[in-house]
Order: C-alpha cells, then structure tokens, then sequence
C-alpha cells in the first residue's frame, strides 16, 4: 500500500499539494462558525437513576437541584424592616425571572436561621435555573450582571454551581487560546535548533496547519448530528500539532538520512515511505483504537473526546503521508536552503555500534530489572 502511495506522489508532487491544498481550504473554510456549534454540556450521564429521578422533580414537583445561589448583605442587619423589605422584593424579582424555578429567601422562607449569617448581616436566596448546560450558561449571564451590585439598599453578589461552571469554562477557553497562541513560534524556535534549516523546520508546521483545518471542518460536521464539547476543540489542537510534527519530524529526519547515503531524492522518499510509513499507520492506527475505547465511558464530554482524537490522529497520519512526500520531492536538494544554523557533518555510525544500539543491547540483556525500573 505504502508503495503504490509513494508511486502516486513521486510523479506528480505538484498536482498532489495542489489537492490537498483545494480540500484543506474548502474543509477548512466550513469550520469558520466551529465555536458557535460547540457545547459545554456532557459532564453528566442522562441514563442514570439519578438523573431521572431530577427529571421527575423538575416536571412533575417544579423542584430542581439549586444552581444559584445569592449572597445578600445588608449593613443593619438582614432582620433590619428595611433590608426584609428589600429581601422579599428582591425575591419576588427572581420568582419573575423566565428559566428561574425554586426560588426561596432567608425572608420568604419566614427567616430560617441556616440562610443567615452568624453576625446576622448576610442571608442567602437560593434558586434553580432551568435548562440544559449551555442554556444555564447563558441565562446566568444575563443574572450576574442584572443583580450583581446594589439592590434597594442591599448588595448582592452571585454564587452558586452556574456561575462556577461558567466562570471555568471562560477561563479554561481562555487559558487555552492563550497556550496555542505560544506554540507555534516556540516549536518552530525547536525545529530550527533541530534542523538548522528554515524551510525544514516549516514542513512539520505546514502538516500540523493543514491537519488542523482538516480535524476542525469535520469536527463541525460532527456537531450536526451529535453534541460537542468544547474542550475537544483545545484537545484537537495541542493533539493534531503534536502527531503532526511528530509524523513528520520522522519523516524527515530517515529522508536526510538516506540522502546522507548516497540515495537520489526519489529513492529517499520511496525508502522513507516503505519504512517510517509503516511506523507512524501502525502508530495512528493503535493510537486510533485507544481513543475509540473512550466511547465506553458513559459521558457526553468524554465520547466527544474520543471521537475528536481518533479523527485527529488519522487526519495527522494522512496528511503526513500526503504531504511530507510530495513537498520533499518537490523541494529536493532546496530542503537545507536558508539555512540558520550550520553543523559539521558527523560520520554515520557503523552497523552495531552508536548510542542507540548500545543501549536496546543494555536492555534486552537485563530485561526484568529495566521493567521493574520503568513500571508504575
């Protein structure tokens, strides 16, 4: 297989990264309202007992599992006549409020001691908003900064599972974009180190961009007919940039090795493909199956998971496969141009000898002590 792909590409490189072009581009353009699609739910098993037991509560007693939870401060006290008034008209505010169900005050409640603080300056108002995890995001928005603040002389600030979930979400989003925003000068800064050449350490990066597009355009397909979470789109990425530059730092690395040889550029990329292809199919493949093992776990998030990184580590196999090939064959000797850092060319070391080979020799002689070593 591996052969007939090498005899596809070597005589016609251009026309195959014009394709591949065309299809990242028209794959990649469709993902442009990928975030819009995302969820946040799936971090709960719907099938549960439990579950339906919340369901039957919410229909049928109009009592869900408080998700919000107010702190309201008054300086004279919470029993002060003023701040009571306050406390019932900020409850009967939030009995008003759509999606907000359950909705119950220190002061509606005929002052329970358990919602007053022991100084007696701060109580709380509890309620349930309604709906599934993106929809409770949304509305607890429009909460925060309706009711955060002052109220009648009162101030109140927001709490509760909602806002928590929110503010994680936001922050672990942010963090992330942050994060990737850092890699790609960084790994390039490395490849640059490693291979001295400019445009060698820009072929892993134009593999892990193509994959990227390609793993994000069927991710959005993916959200037409099942819920996604948007973790998977931070897990994608940090995954589809490391097994493609991985996959093609391989690649290229068995391809100077067989110029360094003596082979012609074609020879190279068709011995490199019969040898590192074979590793990283059998590497996408395991890693593949590991990821699909994750659908048995019953959880929404999880199962989006596993089903983004096997899409991940195909598409990043593929693209090496396709891509790596066809731009070494068509850059040829111009793989080392614009080169930044130049090393001296070290003699190739002789069959059985090298760090490598002295070290597989050290283990396979003494197997179970390096196994008792390196097991948890």
């Amino acid at each position: 297989m591996l052969d007939r792909l090498a005899r596809l590409i070597l005589p016609r490189p251009k026309k195959i990264l014009l394709a591949v072009l065309v299809i990242v581009l028209c794959v990649g353009g469709a993902a442009a309202g990928l975030n819009d699609r995302l969820s946040m739910g799936g971090y709960e098993n719907s099938g549960t007992e439990a579950a339906e037991t919340q369901k039957t509560l919410e229909k049928e007693f109009k009592q869900g599992r408080p998700n919000l939870s107010i702190v309201v401060t008054a300086d004279r006290g919470v029993d002060d006549p003023d701040a009571a008034k306050a406390g019932l008209h900020l409850t009967q505010e939030l009995q008003a409020e759509k999606d907000l169900a359950g909705v119950t005050s220190y002061w509606s409640l005929g002052k329970v001691a358990s919602l007053r603080s022991e100084k007696g300056d701060q109580a709380l108002v509890n309620g349930t908003i309604q709906g599934n995890f993106d929809q409770v995001n949304d509305r607890v928005k429009g909460l925060k900064k309706k009711y955060t603040g002052d109220f009648d002389g009162l101030k109140i600030k927001l709490g509760g599972m909602a806002l928590m979930n929110l503010e994680n979400t936001e922050t672990a989003a942010k963090d992330a974009s942050t994060a990737e925003g850092m890699v790609f000068p960084l790994v390039l800064i490395v490849l640059v180190i490693i291979f001295g050449s400019l445009v060698a350490a820009a072929l892993p990066l134009a593999v892990a961009l193509a994959t990227l597009l390609l793993v994000f355009g069927l991710v959005f397909a993916l959200t037409f007919v099942a819920d996604v979470n948007n973790l998977l789109s931070n897990i994608t990425t940090l995954l589809g940039l490391g097994l493609a530059i991985d996959y093609s730092l391989l690649f290229i690395t068995r391809y100077r090795e067989e110029l360094g040889r003596g082979a012609d550029v074609q020879e190279a990329v068709r011995t490199t493909m019969r040898t590192v292809g074979r590793t990283i199919t059998f590497s996408a493949v395991t890693l593949a199956v590991a990821f699909l093992s994750l659908l048995a776990i019953p959880f929404g998030m999880v199962q989006t998971i596993g089903i983004g990184g096997t899409i991940t580590t195909l598409i990043a196999a593929t693209a090496t496969l396709f891509i790596v090939p066809s731009l070494l064959v068509w850059a040829g000797p111009r793989i080392d141009k614009l080169r930044l850092i130049r090393r001296k060319p070290r003699p190739e070391a002789a069959e059985g000898q090298g760090y490598w080979h002295r070290l597989a020799l050290l283990v396979m002689r003494r197997p179970t002590p390096w196994w008792s070593v390196c097991s948890p």
